[in-house]
């Protein structure tokens, strides 16, 4: 039998793991219901045997864990425990395990609107919990909850918030249920927005935190709901008052306290329909429609700008009259009506401005005539205002001119142009201002007629003149008048009718000068101006004109005198009978010489009589020709070798010029001209040439010249040249004589060397000829080698050359050229030669290899030189030159030269490291044999027969300068072909970082070998962070601070050394920690319990922020930036602390910070009518000091204090005034909630009454307005009756009228105030109204310096008149009329007049007038004549016109008045001559006319019977008549002797043809002739009568 030993199974141990025995306190594993356990076996144990609160033993496999306790209560607390049981079945120890399970969740979650800042949160729970446990927004509350609810505060107002709650129950708690919770929107604050008369807008802010809708209560109406923070009503009646209340709302049921009541009055409605009912000089009516709505009064607002006073009209009117307005002056005009309350003015829109002129004054004009087409209209200032003047004017007869023209206001006269003569006009003129227009005045203006528009002489003859004319171009008249004379002699003058327009005067005296004047006439006015025409007529012919005495230059005209009347006799000569005039002479005689004219010229001799500017009608004309004259200074001039020219001079006429020339015909040419061209003559020879002149027939004596042609051209020419330098010429003259020929030789190349560069010339005289005209000559001198000349020749006969023959040429073989240097580059070689001789056409250079060929053209020089280009570099040359001219060439010479290689081209390195180089080439172009490579400034050469080179052993980073040459034919190229390389630098090592800052740190490195230009640095964050940023960096320094970093980030450091692009092969790489920043807390809004501390934003990185508030400590994560402190008392200073930490790096920041102390209770203990006594206190934590406000309600005016006082009491306030007090506590500085306002309103003050004016039916009274009113009531009660009259007035006025009251009456009116409904004492005063004024005043004028002032009394009470007279004194006047005097004369005067009665006076009321104008004075004579007397006077004073009154005091006859006279003088026209006038002069001013007149008696000139002319020409005739009596007596005895001897030859007396005397033109006679054989007639004017 075997024996087994058993052990005892290892006891249970509490779970550590999954895999371990124990319980699983996770939700997943344990629920409200059930206990889930698993456990692990040891391998000693074989079952586990559990057991619930010492109830049954559960036993359990291997393989049955975990195990699952149901039905269990929520909430419970157990007791497990586990056995092991061994493959033995011992037993282990037993363990003990306490373990609940999950309570449930809370249900039926509420969630209540406590206020703005606080909501309060409740839910049911059924079972066993220890407490709750409750998140807002996430935030989970520091203290557990016992109750089944929870008020959140100092929340947001209007805010949703996500509530969540879970049960707690031996420490396992629930899932997080939750609800969404709403705070109170803060209650709205309603403003007006704006407002019209029918249109309300208000305005409520957006509360602070939201609000989804607003409610609006208008009045009593039910709510209207609007999402916008603006509401509009409209539809609303003017002058009302209205009520709003508002309501914010959140989630359509979450709704804020309602506001207070906004009431707002309406504008009053605007007047409409303003516009003019009546307008005078000085008064204008407006009318206007009635207003609906409520309104107090209307107020007329005129021409604001002027500060003129506003009119109050009350509401009841629908017109107005405004009085003592100012003549044509523009007014504006608005209406708008008012309500007045609280002592302010609310006005509707003023109506649409109205503008309204005044009717200016008018004037007074006055027309003077100033041409016949132009009147002077001058008028009066009108005083006042107006903008100008409108005239108009019209023929008297004719039909009235509606068109008024504008006159400038600057202006006191204008001129009335175009008017149409000879007619009576009417001129009408008024004043303008605006659209208004003063009464007319009138004047009228008589013009004359316009003078005939033309007068003209139709015809004329010798004895007889017509003349025509034509009527004025424009106006009337109603006869010509004319006058028609001789000279100075009147021979006729008479009228024609108008329809007249020519007549013909007969019977004149031929050579006579006549004149016609001619003018119109209009109502017996004749016309300014006359026309005239004047017009000698044609006088006789001359008779038997003959010419003698004709010389070659010379001639003499005679002819018979014509008789009548003439000036002089008119000689034209002409050339020919041609129309052009050589000379006119005047003579008196009938004879004349004419002398120094041209010999051979035919003339033309016109004979005419002259009077004045007139012509006989056919004059005489006769022609004559005058001996010609011979021509001289023949001159012949040869052309060429068959052309002569022949000149001369000649002077005077000719016909044609005859010429003789010596030829073998011997002809004879003419010429109209003084030249001839005699051609085909025969070359080299000498001619003879005669020359005469021929006019008319007639030849002159001959003249002569001798000269001779050219000689012949050169031709036939032949030369012979060879190499030496002479040659010999054969050529041919065909025709004439020459003396010599000139050769030219020309080179053709462009410069001669050693020669000049004009053609050389030489003339040969020793020539051999050759027979039948043929010629040789030799040239052996100046021939150079090589040159190609050109000959020309010509021969010479005296002074006279003959024509170059044709160019031949005349050609030199060149010499050898010798070859002195070359010169090559890589691609060309320069050749250089010289000639020691004459020169070449061409020079032509051969170089080998290539066949390349190059020609130079000669240029006279002795040296050359020619570069030959795009040759092969690097390889040699054979050359060969030749001159050659023409045919001829020199001997060949020739040389040997080779071009330098090139460099070789693209040079560049093909493989760089640290300390190797390998450089690469393109072959060179053209020949190279090796290449030569140099290093830096090394002077040897390492030769290669490739295109690379390598070399190594360099140092890394250095750089080097590489330079190839190609080499040939011992030549190396120039420049060589060089390039700059650097190596590649080696890496970088040693990286040390150092002065790791929140922002910064250092780094330094090493570079262990060679050269580095500078270092490129990549910083870029880790990776792994939320911020991925790089940054470059270059330096040249082994160290670089790194700056403007971010807190808290790990950063990548990578290096690389570099120069000049090439960098080192590996980057040197670090990593580094920098410390995190923390920003300053701060405390936005602290709250009396709490504090909201935020220290965002978060700067940089940071893991995570660990926050101190004092001794409390609280922990977040790196991106929270903001935590609230709960449970702090109000007034209370605390200390909070910010730490962060990035890594293992951290940084702090520490602030004092206060919570608001706690809202102070405010109580209004007491109050009069000007002080308010508020006491205050805090009720929790702590307060420094009290700020209190007590305000105005209905203002701006506030008072403000602060105190650490519990109480206050306010003095000196408004009464009536509605104040609100409002305190703060403060604590730290810092201010606690409002209390809220407290209103009181204080009772008004008693107003005190005045009268500030009156009238007959109203009076006035004001009041001081004190403090704050809601509206007055005042009560009127008259002396005389009983009846009370009371009234309520707004607050904002201060004045009252009482209107419709009885003149001359004592009232008593009482006041007493109100604020809202609480009343002030009354008041009262004793107010009287004025007596009315008088009525109907007028002014009368009694003298120049009086006027009188009347008018009516007035219906009711008077006592007695004031009257103000014109110096502004005031008279007390009794009885209903007062003289005014010592006043100026014609002067406008304005009295005014008013009632008094006791103490009282009434208004002024006003009347116009004007004295009568002064007497003239001092009337007196300036001139007088028998016909015309001219008058002055004086005058003093204004006046508007003058009358004079004429009468003739011989005869019974009418007063003849002369009106509307302007100046103080008049002249008075056909008067009787010799008569006696008496003459008055009246003022006139308006329609006044001075009291009396100035007189003078003038007694005009009388009529002499004879003029003094007249008187001298009597005693002409008297002198006249005795002389012919004495030759009437001589005769008588001369035929009594002749009868007595019986011998009568002694009684012929020669008879005269014609006799006549023409007296001067004196005043009264006319046309006095005399003839021998007719009567003599003499005709006298005088008195109308024709005496013979």
């Amino acid at each position: 039998m075997t024996n087994q030993s058993y052990t005892y199974p290892e006891n249970p141990v509490e779970a550590k793991s999954a895999s371990e025995i124990g319980v699983f306190l996770e939700s997943d594993l344990t629920t409200s219901a059930e206990i889930t356990i698993q456990w692990r076996l040891s391998a000693t144990a074989d079952k586990v045997i559990l057991k619930l609160n010492a109830g049954s033993d559960v036993l359990v496999g291997t393989d049955a864990t975990p195990y699952t306790f149901r039905n269990l209560n929520p909430g419970a607390s157990y007791e497990i425990y586990v056995t092991y049981i061994g493959n033995s079945g011992l037993a282990s120890s037993t363990l003990k395990l306490q373990e609940s399970t999950r309570p449930l969740p809370p249900n039926n979650l509420q969630s209540t609107a406590k206020s703005t800042t606080a909501i309060v949160f409740s839910w049911n729970y059924a079972t066993k919990f220890d407490h709750f446990k409750v998140k807002i927004n996430g935030n989970e509350q520091i203290a557990d909850i016992n109750v089944k609810e929870f008020e959140f505060t100092n929340l947001t107002p209007g805010t949703s918030y996500t509530l969540e709650v879970k049960a707690v129950s031996n420490s396992l708690s629930t899932k997080w249920v939750q609800t969404t919770g709403y705070t109170k929107p803060v209650k709205p604050k309603v403003e007006l927005d704006s407002k019209t008369a029918n249109e309300i807008t208000i305005r409520y802010s957006q509360p602070s935190g939201s609000a989804d809708s607003y409610e609006i209560v208008f009045e009593s109406d039910a709510a209207i709901s609007e999402s916008t923070t603006t509401y509009k009503k409209e539809g609303l009646t003017g002058g009302t008052i209205y009520t709003f209340k508002v309501t914010a709302v959140v989630n359509g049921n979450v709704k804020s306290d309602v506001s207070g009541d906004l009431v707002v009055r309406t504008y009053p409605e605007a007047p409409r329909d303003l516009s003019l009912q009546l307008v005078f000089t000085t008064n204008a009516t407006l009318e206007f429609g009635s207003v609906p709505g409520l309104f107090d009064n209307y107020r007329l607002n005129l021409n604001p700008n002027e500060g003129l006073t506003d009119i109050n009209i009350d509401k009841t009117d629908t017109s107005y009259t405004i009085v003592n307005l100012i003549a044509g002056k523009t007014y504006t005009a608005s209406l708008l009506t008012e309500i007045v309350h609280n002592g302010n003015r609310e006005s509707s829109q003023k109506s649409n401005d109205f503008n309204f002129t005044m009717i200016p004054n008018p004037i007074v004009i006055t027309v003077e005539v100033v041409s016949s087409k132009e009147l002077k209209v001058s008028w009066n200032d009108p005083n006042d205002v107006y903008s100008g003047f409108e005239i108009r004017s019209y023929i008297k007869s004719g039909a009235v001119s509606n068109n008024f023209q504008n006159v400038l206001k600057s202006e006191r006269s204008t001129q009335l142009q175009n008017l149409v003569p000879g007619n009576q006009y009417v001129v009408e003129m008024r004043t303008v201002s605006g659209n208004q227009r003063s009464s007319i005045d009138s004047a009228e203006g008589l013009l004359p007629p316009e003078k005939p528009a033309t007068l003209t002489i139709e015809s004329f003859n010798s004895t007889s003149l017509h003349f025509t004319w034509t009527p004025p171009s424009e106006g009337i008249f109603q006869e010509y008048k004319y006058k028609f004379s001789n000279k100075s002699a009147l021979t006729e003058e008479g009228s024609f009718a108008d329809t007249e327009t020519r007549n013909t005067f007969n019977g004149l005296t031929p050579g006579g000068t006549y004149t016609l004047e001619l003018l119109t006439t209009s109502n017996k006015i004749d016309s300014e101006n006359s026309v005239q025409a004047s017009q000698t007529i044609t006088p006789n012919n001359p008779n038997n004109v003959t010419i003698t005495e004709i010389t070659t230059n010379s001639f003499k005209v005679n002819w018979d005198d014509p008789g009548a009347i003439y000036d002089s006799h008119e000689i034209t000569i002409k050339k020919g009978t041609t129309t052009e005039v050589q000379d006119i002479v005047t003579t008196p005689k009938s004879e004349f010489s004419a002398s120094s004219l041209t010999p051979g010229t035919t003339y033309t001799v016109i004979v005419s009589v002259k009077s004045v500017d007139q012509f006989s009608k056919t004059p005489n004309e006769q022609t004559v020709t005058l001996i010609p004259n011979s021509p001289s200074s023949l001159t012949a001039t040869s052309v060429d070798k068959n052309v002569i020219d022949a000149e001369w001079i000649h002077e005077g006429a000719f016909t044609e010029f005859q010429l003789q020339i010596n030829t073998s015909s011997n002809p004879t040419f003419k010429s109209t001209t003084k030249s001839y061209q005699f051609q085909s003559l025969t070359p080299g020879t000498v001619y003879i040439i005669e020359l005469i002149a021929v006019s008319d027939l007639k030849e002159s004596s001959p003249i002569s010249a001798i000269t001779h042609t050219h000689p012949d051209d050169v031709t036939s020419i032949a030369t012979t040249s060879t190499n030496t330098p002479n040659a010999q010429i054969n050529f041919t003259i065909a025709e004439g004589d020459f003396d010599s020929v000139i050769v030219t030789l020309t080179t053709s190349n462009s410069r001669r060397r050693r020669r000049s560069t004009t053609p050389n010339e030489e003339s040969f005289t020793n020539i051999s000829p050759i027979g039948n005209r043929n010629y040789q000559i030799d040239i052996v001198n100046n021939i150079q080698p090589g040159l190609k000349y050109q000959m020309k020749m010509r021969a010479k006969l005296q002074e006279l050359e003959g024509n170059d023959s044709p160019a031949e040429d005349l050609i030199f073989p060149p010499r050898n050229p010798t070859i002195t240097k070359t010169e090559s580059t890589n691609e060309t070689i320069k050749i250089s030669w010289s000639i020691d001789a004459g020169d070449a056409e061409t020079y032509t250079l051969q170089l080998e290899p290539g066949g390349i060929s190059a020609d130079t053209k000669g240029t006279g020089t002795s040296n050359y030189e020619k570069t030959i280009q795009t040759l092969l570099p690097g390889t040699q040359y054979s050359i060969t030159l030749v001159a050659v001219t023409g045919s001829f060439k020199s001997d060949a010479v020739s040389a040997i030269d080779h071009t330098i290689p090139v460099s070789p081209e693209n040079l560049k390195e093909s493989t760089i490291a640290n300390k190797t180089i390998t450089i690469n080439w393109d072959d060179s172009r053209g020949n190279v044999s090796r290449y030569c490579v140099k290093i830096d400034s090394s002077s040897d050469c390492s030769y290669v027969y490739d295109t690379a080179y390598v070399t190594d052993i360099l140092n890394p980073g250095q750089q080097y300068t590489v330079s190839v040459y190609g080499e040939s034919f011992g030549s190396i190229s120039d420049p060589a072909s060089i390039i700059n390389v650097y190596l590649q630098p080696s890496d970088v090592t040693n990286l040390e970082t150092s002065n790791i800052q929140s922002r910064m740190f250092s780094a330094s490195w090493e570079l262990p070998e060679g050269v580095a230009e500078g270092y490129e640095i990549t910083l870029s964050t880790d990776p792994a962070m939320t911020k991925k940023t790089e940054n470059d960096f270059s330096t040249t320094q082994k160290s670089y601070d790194f700056n403007k970093l971010s807190p808290g980030y790990i950063y990548d450091l990578k290096i690389i050394a570099y120069v000049k692009g090439k960098k080192s092969a590996n980057p040197l790489i670090g990593r580094v920690q920098l410390i995190p920043e923390v920003n300053t807390i701060e405390v936005e809004d602290p709250q009396s319990t709490f504090l909201l501390l935020d220290w965002s934003p978060i700067i940089g990185n940071v893991d995570s922020f660990t926050i101190f508030a004092d001794d409390r400590s609280f922990n977040s994560s790196g991106s929270t930036s903001k935590l609230t402190v709960e449970g702090l008392t109000p007034g209370t200073i605390y200390q909070c602390t910010v730490i962060a930490k990035a890594g293992e790096k951290t940084a702090n920041t520490t602030k004092e910070f206060s919570t608001r102390p706690d809202t102070p209770n405010v109580q209004i203990s007491g109050f009069n009518e000007t002080s308010i006594d508020v006491t205050w206190y805090v009720s929790f934590g702590q307060a420094d000091s009290f700020d209190i406000n007590l305000s105005l309600k209905e203002s701006t005016k506030e008072e403000n204090l602060k105190t650490s006082d519990a109480s206050r009491v306010f003095t000196q306030l408004t009464p009536g005034a509605l104040y609100t007090v409002e305190v703060w506590a403060k604590s730290n500085n810092i201010l606690s909630v409002s209390s809220g306002k407290s209103e009181q309103r204080l009772p008004p003050a008693t107003p005190t009454l005045r009268q500030v004016n009156q009238t007959r039916s109203s009076f006035k009274v004001e009041w001081d307005i004190i403090g704050v009113i809601s509206r007055y009531e005042l009560s009127l009660r008259s002396n005389n009756t009983d009846s009370n009259d009371d009234v309520s007035v707004n607050a904002n006025t201060n004045t009252y009228t009482f209107q419709n009251l009885d003149s001359s009456f004592l009232y008593n009116v009482t006041i007493q105030a109100f604020s809202t409904d609480v009343g002030s004492d009354s008041s009262s005063i004793f107010a009287q109204t004025l007596p009315d004024p008088p009525i109907n005043p007028k002014v009368i004028a009694i003298t120049s310096s009086a006027l009188k002032f009347q008018w009516d009394p007035p219906s009711d009470r008077f006592t007695q008149f004031i009257v103000k007279i014109p110096d502004s004194t005031l008279r007390d006047v009794d009885g209903l009329e007062t003289n005014i005097n010592s006043l100026q004369p014609a002067v406008d005067y304005t009295l005014y007049v008013a009632t008094k009665f006791e103490n009282l006076e009434s208004i002024f009321v006003s009347a116009k007038g004007y004295t009568y104008p002064s007497i003239p004075t001092n009337l007196r004579t300036v001139e007088k004549t028998n016909q015309a007397v001219s008058l002055v006077w004086n005058f003093n004073g204004n006046y508007t016109s003058f009358t004079l009154e004429v009468k003739n005091l011989d005869t019974v006859g009418e007063t003849k008045k002369y009106e509307l006279i302007i100046e103080q003088k008049y002249t008075v026209a056909k008067l009787i001559p010799g008569a006696n006038y008496e003459f008055k002069v009246y003022a006139h001013y308006k329609d006044l006319r001075s009291q009396g007149e100035a007189t003078l008696n003038v007694e005009t000139i009388c009529a002499p019977i004879f003029t003094s002319e007249e008187c001298s020409t009597v005693i002409l005739w008297l002198i006249i008549i005795i002389l012919l009596i004495y030759a009437i007596v001589i005769t008588v005895v001369l035929i009594f002797f002749c009868l007595r001897n019986k011998d009568f030859s002694c009684c012929y007396l020669p008879r005269p043809d014609v006799y006549s005397t023409t007296l001067p033109a004196k005043k009264g006679y006319y046309n006095v002739t005399s003839h021998p054989l007719e009567e003599r007639k003499w005709k006298r004017i005088f008195n109308g009568s024709i005496y013979k």
